[in-house]
Formats: C-alpha cells, sequence, structure tokens
C-alpha cells in the first residue's frame, strides 16, 4: 500500500488512506461539503474520524494502547468459506 505524507512548515500533515464506502455515504459527505463553505471532504473525514475516536475513548475509559504488531493487510477472510474450500 502507498503512503502519502504531507509536510507543512515541516511538520506532517496526515497520511492518505483509502477506505470502501456506501454510494449513499459518499454522496451525503459530498452534499454536506458542497453547502459548508471552505469545508473539504479530507477535512470533513478527518473531523468525523476524530469525533468517533474521542467517542470510543470515552467509552472504553482510556485511548486505546499503541498497536504491538502491524495491522493485517487486506480484506478478512470469511472463516466458513476457507473452511468449505478445504473440505470440498
Amino acid at each position: 500500500m502507498v503512503q502519502y505524507i504531507n509536510f507543512i512548515d515541516g511538520e506532517q500533515m496526515g497520511k492518505r488512506v483509502t477506505v470502501p464506502l456506501r454510494f449513499e455515504t459518499v454522496e451525503a459527505v459530498r452534499d454536506a461539503v458542497f453547502y459548508s463553505p471552505g469545508e473539504t471532504i479530507s477535512n470533513f473525514v478527518a473531523q468525523a474520524c476524530a469525533a468517533e475516536l474521542r467517542r470510543r475513548a470515552q467509552r472504553n475509559g482510556a485511548p486505546y494502547p499503541k498497536r504491538t504488531a502491524p495491522l493485517r493487510r487486506g480484506r478478512p477472510i470469511n472463516r466458513d468459506r476457507e473452511r468449505n474450500a478445504v473440505e470440498e
């Protein structure tokens, strides 16, 4: 996976990520950004992610600790499909 890192005045500003979203969600975000002068899709998504992380940290009682291992890459494995393929 290629990660893009933007630097402004020597500070790391962010990384580019690609995630699949439902068509309706993408269109709703585009509509919200269109009717919000000065807003960008990137800023909208970044604020939404930050708000969700704060919500989850509050529910969890603390922010999540740093990862101790790399994330798995790719799509999750469907265990039922994997079992069926082995049995055939």
